[in-house]
């Protein structure tokens, strides 16, 4: 079996409840013990006593096979994840990293449901506030940004000045000089974000981002960015769900990394993440999660700051008034 499959499988199996099957079936076969008392063959009703307890023993032992296979699958996966976790890293650093141009990456765009984009905007509105910093990694050619104009000042993050231009382009002049843009360099060994200060960021949102970053590399991204976010501070990104059969299917056509939702969840909590919130579905690749810095947002700021342009008054003495 593919990985897909085999992960397809799994999910299923851990959606069906042995336990529940178990609750309904004795509350059937108490009905059919509690009429049957009536019956005046004591012979029959000892047998229907004995074949009830046979009935429960045999769910229990149906629950340890099943669970057996569910252990042989997730071997059988992990088997496979070992040689996909190897070809994520290969598709980035041999193909992703060299080969790919800014108009395909700009148009490499995300298919998530209505639903699900307009849930992210609520997310994004939802912690909006003027009295903190803000950062998007990779605003591309999405209208995410406008969420976010309120955070002052706002970051916009990308691998290059050209990648940020589409988003740059859709202000005026005035308001570009308030944005501040920067390029980053990505290394596994030597710091991304190190021109970005530290513990600044109440929420920092990243989309169709890290779906094309091996595990590792998330990891080193996710580090960095808790260093930068204010303690109760926000993470808002999307990943391709490895635990899901479509997102597998992804990896399997060299299309996105292979990082399983399971694992990226281990990772931020040992970071120091807290997962307050999550989006995924059966039938879609990506999963958008919401992490959260240890502590609670703090700002010195108490009213927005308006700036005032005057010309100057010049008398007939050349002083200034």
């Amino acid at each position: 079996m593919k990985l897909s499959e085999l992960v397809e499988l799994r999910n299923q199996l851990e959606q069906l409840d042995v336990d529940q099957a178990k609750l309904n079936a004795q509350i059937d076969l108490n009905k059919i013990m509690f009429v049957a008392q009536a019956s005046t063959n004591a012979d029959l009703l000892t047998k229907l006593q004995t074949d009830y307890q046979q009935v429960q023993t045999d769910f229990d032992q149906f629950k340890v096979t099943a669970q057996q296979i569910l252990s042989e699958l997730n071997k059988q996966i992990n088997e496979q994840a070992s040689y996909w976790f190897q070809e994520s890293y290969r598709l980035y650093d041999q193909e992703m990293s060299k080969f790919e141009t800014t108009d395909y990456i700009l148009n490499r765009r995300l298919t998530m449901p209505t639903d699900a984009m307009e849930l992210i905007r609520g997310r994004l509105r939802m912690h909006a506030n003027w009295k903190y910093p803000g950062m998007i990694i990779r605003p591309g050619l999405e209208d995410f940004v406008e969420e976010l104009v309120c955070y002052d000042p706002l970051y916009l993050v990308d691998q290059s000045h050209d990648l940020l231009l589409p988003c740059l382009q859709k202000f005026n002049p005035l308001y570009q000089n308030r944005l501040r843009s920067y390029s980053i360099k990505e290394s596994l060994n030597l710091p991304i974000l190190e021109k970005i200060p530290n513990n600044q960021f109440g929420v920092v949102f990243a989309y169709n981002f890290f779906n094309f970053k091996p595990l590792d590399l998330m990891r080193r991204y996710l580090t960095e960015i808790y260093q930068k976010l204010r303690p109760g501070g926000i993470l808002i990104m999307t990943f391709n769900d490895g635990d899901q059969r479509r997102a597998v299917e992804e990896v399997e056509n060299h299309f996105a990394c292979y990082t399983p939702g399971r694992l990226v969840k281990e990772m931020s909590h040992s970071i120091g993440y807290t997962e307050v919130f999550r989006w995924s579905h059966p039938n879609e690749a990506s999963m958008c999660i919401e992490l959260k810095k240890a502590g609670e947002l703090a700002s010195l700021r108490g009213g927005q700051t308006l700036a005032i342009v005057q010309d100057k008054i010049i008398d007939t003495n050349k002083k200034t008034l």
